[in-house]
């Protein structure tokens, strides 16, 4: 048995509710203990070896990225991404949660690394607090122990409710990721660092306040993540760009005729 087995025995609605009301779930020993050694030497076999369904996605001084394409890449001598990849949580809570319009995209291996806290905070979205432009499930698991020092996930449990409103707002204005309002300093303050083990499983609706952590000199941060975005709810879909870009000229040509007659 890789997966833990009390996390087999977990109800899809106990943690819907969860993230209903929080935005996010946090599930410690994802992983048996046993199986950890296993599991890093699989995530590092992928990570560092090139083959056939594995692209570079970033590459970065401090953060490199890779995504596993589904449809190519074979687990054969990878048998916890196999039963993970599989994972009836996954399937099951994103079905319940994305209301039953989800796609996986994509499996993504990441290594973040100390280059500089300049170089982390000016350049990277991902490094400041946001929102995602499209609604996703997002699944982390952490392969090697992550501490407040080698750049754990913040997040500001209970903020998706407010931010969902707010996505759907900057996107009928037309706004991306790269031009829409970042969340207000003030927030960080209230961010929660998720701290864990080897093992450790977070999931979290990307309309949560979030933002990875700076990794300090000397220290490194591997994760794993399974990505479940809505169909419905992908605005970086060419049909949905066109949505909404005559929806926006609807409420425009609408605004006029009001004010003229």
């Amino acid at each position: 048995m890789i997966l833990n087995k009390k996390i087999q025995s977990i109800e899809t609605m106990d943690v819907k509710q969860i993230l209903d009301k929080e935005g996010i779930c946090i599930i410690e020993n994802f992983v048996e203990n046993n199986r950890i050694p296993n599991l890093r030497e699989e995530f590092n076999n992928m990570f560092d070896n090139p083959s056939e369904g594995i692209r570079v996605h970033v590459k970065k001084d401090s953060l490199t990225s890779k995504t596993i394409d589904l449809k190519r890449f074979k687990f054969i001598k990878n048998s916890i991404f196999e039963e993970i990849s599989k994972c009836k949580l996954f399937k099951e809570l994103s079905k319940k949660y994305l209301k039953g319009d989800f796609t996986i995209e994509k499996i993504m291996l990441q290594k973040t690394k100390f280059v500089s806290k300049k170089d982390m905070l000016d350049k990277k979205l991902a490094f400041v607090p946001h929102t995602d432009e499209t609604h996703f499930l997002k699944f982390f698991i952490y392969i090697n122990d992550v501490n407040e020092l080698n750049g754990p996930l913040s997040v500001l449990p209970g903020s998706h409710i407010k931010f969902k409103k707010k996505r759907k707002q900057w996107i009928s204005m037309g706004k991306n990721r790269y031009d829409r309002e970042k969340i207000v300093n003030q927030d960080l303050t209230k961010m929660y660092p998720i701290v864990g083990k080897s093992g450790t499983l977070i999931i979290f609706d990307t309309d949560v306040a979030h933002k990875a952590g700076v990794v300090t000199e000397n220290q490194n941060r591997s994760i794993a993540r399974f990505d479940f975005f809505s169909n419905s709810e992908n605005y970086n879909l060419f049909h949905q760009r066109v949505l909404i870009k005559i929806k926006k000229l609807f409420n425009t040509q609408a605004r006029y005729s009001k004010e003229f007659n």
